[in-house]
């Protein structure tokens, strides 16, 4: 179910159900005070994982604990994160990658990482694999908390579509041109 441009009230009302069975299985996690991103388990932060895994309480259930545990590790890193100022990426990396962001009509902004033309064997020298992890995820998080407020000050469901562009299957091969046509459409 594509939920972008919904009401956030009538998503609320229509997974009430569910929201509170995630409430009930995840009242031992211990939120961070003040984390913008989990705002102590709030209803909108539930509901997004509720709609990220289906519906499937159990599955929202186990990925908001492995969030949290994830959040409180690099709590440092992600207070850093300022959504009022352009992203700060470690310039090791910005250099050996190519990634972007561009608006969509209908999906809103999309973010696109260009991995095929990234430049892998000097990634390899410069960072371990967890870095380059967590690089992306950073910038995912900066992304995530503007759209996260954006929801909330419209009521209009807001998301990221991210487009990882690989080796063999670039931007110019017939399939990603037809994703990216749908989403464009």
């Amino acid at each position: 179910m594509d939920i972008e441009g919904s009401k956030l009230s009538d998503l609320l009302i229509k997974y009430r159900g569910k929201i509170d069975l995630l409430k009930q299985s995840i009242k031992d996690v211990t939120f961070e005070k003040g984390d913008v991103v989990t705002r102590n388990g709030d209803e909108i932060f539930l509901l997004r994982y509720l709609l990220s895994f289906k519906s499937n309480v159990d599955k929202a259930s186990k990925a908001i604990r492995k969030c949290v545990q994830w959040r409180k590790r690099y709590s440092r890193e992600l207070a850093q994160i300022d959504v009022n100022k352009p992203i700060v990426v470690d310039t090791r990396f910005a250099v050996l990658q190519t990634a972007g962001a561009f608006q969509t009509q209908k999906h809103g902004l999309c973010y696109v990482v260009r991995m095929g033309d990234c430049d892998f064997s000097s990634v390899a020298k410069s960072f371990c694999c967890d870095e380059a992890v967590l690089v992306q995820t950073l910038v995912k998080e900066y992304y995530y908390r503007i759209f996260d407020e954006l929801t909330r000050k419209t009521g209009i469901v807001h998301k990221l579509t991210s487009i990882v562009d690989l080796n063999g299957v670039s931007l110019t091969n017939r399939p990603s041109i037809a994703c990216i046509k749908f989403i464009c459409a």
